[in-house]
C-alpha cells in the first residue's frame, strides 16, 4: 500500500508541530514568500511514496518520472486554500528555473512542476498570510520553521496521510441460536368411559317369573269367578 506525503511550501506562520495530528480542513499554517524569496504563494504537492528528503525537488527530471513520483493534486486546491483565485505554475507544467521561462533550448534548470502554485486574489504579495489548511487526515512529519532558504523552499510543512478514520476490528456478538422448543406433547388422555353397570340378569330374570306368576294367579282367579258365575247364571234360569 503506498503512502501519501502532502507538502505544502513557501508559508508563514506555522500553527503545528512534528507528531501532531491533524484533520482534513484544519489550518496549518499562513501563505508566504519563501522567506522572501519569492511573491507570496503555496507550492502544494503530494508525493507518492516517501522521499528520500523532504525538500527533494524535481529540477532536470522527465514528466513521466515526475508523473510516477507525485500525485495530481489538482481538484484540492480550495481545501488547501479556501481564498484560491489562481495558479502560478500548474500540474507538469514545463519550467526553467535558470531563464525563469519556458525556453527549452539551452535550459539548465528545467523541470515538470510537481504540484500546484496556489494564488489568492489580487497579485504580488496581495494573498500574503492567507490561510493554508491541511488536504487530509494525516500527521505531521516534517517541519521547517527557520528563516533561511531551505533549498527554496523557506518554511515547509510535510504531513503523512492517514486513514479518516481506522476502523477499529469490532467483535460481533455471536448470534445465540435460538432453541427451537418442541411442541409440548400433550398427555394422551384416554376418553373417560363411564363403565355402566349392568343389572345383574337374575335379577331382572327374577322379577319377570314373579310379574308372570302373578299375572297366572290373577287369571286364575278370574277364571273361577267367571265359571261361578255362569254356574249361578245357568242355574237361575233353569229355574224357570
Amino acid at each position: 500500500m503506498s503512502e501519501k506525503y502532502y507538502r505544502y511550501g513557501h508559508i508563514e506562520g506555522i500553527m503545528v508541530k512534528v507528531g501532531q495530528k491533524v484533520k482534513r480542513g484544519q489550518q496549518i499554517a499562513k501563505n508566504g514568500t519563501g522567506n522572501g524569496q519569492w511573491y507570496a504563494h503555496c507550492h502544494f504537492d503530494i508525493f507518492k511514496i516517501k522521499p528520500g528528503v523532504y525538500t527533494e525537488y524535481c529540477i532536470g527530471k522527465s514528466k513521466n518520472w515526475v508523473s510516477d513520483h507525485y500525485s495530481d493534486p489538482r481538484g484540492l486546491e480550495k481545501i488547501v486554500m479556501p481564498t484560491f483565485d489562481h495558479l502560478g505554475l500548474g500540474w507538469l507544467e514545463y519550467w526553467d528555473y535558470a531563464t525563469q521561462s519556458k525556453k527549452t533550448t539551452g535550459a539548465k534548470s528545467p523541470c515538470y512542476h510537481p504540484g500546484l502554485d496556489l494564488n489568492g486574489k489580487g497579485s504580488g504579495n496581495a494573498d500574503l498570510n492567507d490561510p493554508i489548511y491541511s488536504a487530509c487526515d494525516g500527521e505531521v512529519v516534517y517541519i521547517y520553521n527557520g528563516t533561511g532558504k531551505n533549498s527554496g523552499w523557506g518554511k515547509l510543512i510535510v504531513i503523512k496521510e492517514i486513514e479518516e478514520i481506522k476502523k477499529e476490528e469490532v467483535k460481533k456478538p455471536e448470534e445465540k441460536k435460538e432453541e427451537i422448543k418442541e411442541p409440548e406433547k400433550k398427555e394422551e388422555v384416554a376418553p373417560i368411559i363411564e363403565e355402566v353397570k349392568q343389572e345383574p340378569k337374575e335379577e331382572k330374570i327374577t322379577d319377570d317369573v314373579e310379574l308372570i306368576n302373578n299375572c297366572q294367579a290373577i287369571a286364575v282367579d278370574l277364571k273361577f269367578l267367571i265359571d261361578r258365575f255362569l254356574a249361578l247364571f245357568n242355574k237361575f234360569f233353569n229355574k224357570k
